[in-house]
């Protein structure tokens, strides 16, 4: 998981790192290595409002980023990734075994690649006294084929364990034109697992000076698909190389579309979700998720949520509001806010007073897609 920054809008505000659980009067989300983004402590919370043990701790070394693994063929897969300030080295897993550790940017793993099967990858970043969590997982899968006047398409088969973002390579021999070869504009489909339902598609290169296009990305849901390529003239080869990656956070429990469907949750507790992925099925996109708690007396509540920068919770819900806190009958609104706009903006906090009562929690997808992880605090 990333380490998670916030925005503060109070320039007297600093961000600094403790090790430990979160204070309520602080800022809520810890990271995989229980650090803690942390806020100076309101004076309620104690004689002192600086929380001495925030300062003098150095954080953790980060994770890369921007890390993407594909195949260019059938005995290699090239790996490459951001330069982190702090890192000598960088260690590399295959399929969840280690594989290699490099002090460089990129990674070539050369080996015979079955057509078809994914290879997952992630990287860590390292030092002499430190290493990161995972960088986000890629995987990649390579294939091949050949189309002609008398066998005008293919398809393949794709199995995401995960919901992930996927980009497809796909070349030809000049002698091979592939753009609306599916019928205009595609020449390249994906189905959502039904086999039926177009979830998403593209042109494909014509041949000629073009043989190859990268289309993408598309965000697609945990599931089965396929992939189509259809000729629209000539004749020849093509490879096809498709590569993923996914959010470090882990989605929630679906579907929780509905306060029926809504996923129980106690305070004090990290919850972590995704929206704006398609498919799974039925070729629809996940734009709200649902949640339920029970505050047992009046209370000030903290509430603290983080996106990725691809996901935009602005006004998901209906300007201008893209989180809303609901009475226990599901409609009425007791608290509401618009979400974080992803991008620069990516986190925002609320403190605000409830009622002893049941509550639902709607999180709406406003554009993009990614990860988000939220908490609610109780501020004593």
């Amino acid at each position: 998981m990333r380490t998670i920054k916030l925005i503060l809008t109070a320039t007297l505000f600093s961000l600094m790192f403790f090790r430990g659980s979160c204070d309520p009067c602080q800022d809520v989300t810890p990271n995989d290595n229980n650090y803690c983004t942390c806020y100076p402590k309101d004076p309620k919370c104690g004689s002192n409002p600086q929380d001495t043990t925030c300062s003098n701790v150095t954080p953790p070394i980060s994770p890369p980023t921007s890390f993407f693994a594909k195949a260019v063929n059938l005995s290699q897969v090239q790996l490459t990734w951001n330069q982190i300030s702090n890192a000598t080295n960088y260690i590399i897993y295959k399929n969840n075994q280690y594989l290699a550790e490099t002090s460089s940017l990129f990674y070539n793993d050369n080996f015979t690649l079955t057509a078809q099967q994914q290879y997952e990858y992630y990287v860590v970043a390292s030092n002499s006294s430190d290493t990161s969590t995972n960088s986000r997982i890629c995987a990649t899968s390579y294939t091949s084929g050949n189309l002609s006047a008398t066998h005008t398409s293919d398809t393949w088969n794709i199995a995401l364990p995960q919901d992930r973002e996927m980009y497809l390579i796909v070349s030809v021999d000049p002698s091979l034109n592939i753009q609306y070869g599916c019928g205009y504009p595609n020449g390249i489909v994906i189905y959502d697992g039904n086999g039926v339902t177009q979830i998403f598609g593209a042109p494909g290169p014509t041949g000629g000076n073009q043989t190859s296009v990268t289309i993408g990305p598309f965000e697609i849901k945990a599931g089965n698909y396929t992939v189509r390529i259809c000729r629209y003239s000539g004749n020849g080869n093509y490879t096809l190389t498709s590569y993923y990656s996914q959010t470090r956070l882990n989605n929630d429990n679906e579907p929780n579309d509905g306060i029926s469907s809504a996923v129980v949750f106690n305070f004090d507790t990290r919850i972590t979700g995704h929206l704006g992925y398609v498919g799974g099925g039925n070729g629809t996109r996940d734009i709200v998720d649902f949640y339920n708690v029970n505050l047992s007396e009046d209370k000030n509540i903290i509430f603290n949520i983080n996106i990725d920068p691809s996901l935009n919770l602005q006004y998901g819900c209906g300007y201008p509001n893209g989180i809303l806190v609901l009475k226990n009958d599901g409609i009425t609104v007791e608290k509401s806010f618009p979400g974080p706009t992803g991008g620069n903006n990516t986190s925002l906090r609320e403190k605000f007073p409830l009622y002893a009562g049941n509550y639902y929690i709607k999180i709406c997808r406003y554009d993009g897609f990614g990860g988000y992880d939220f908490k609610l605090c109780i501020d004593n």
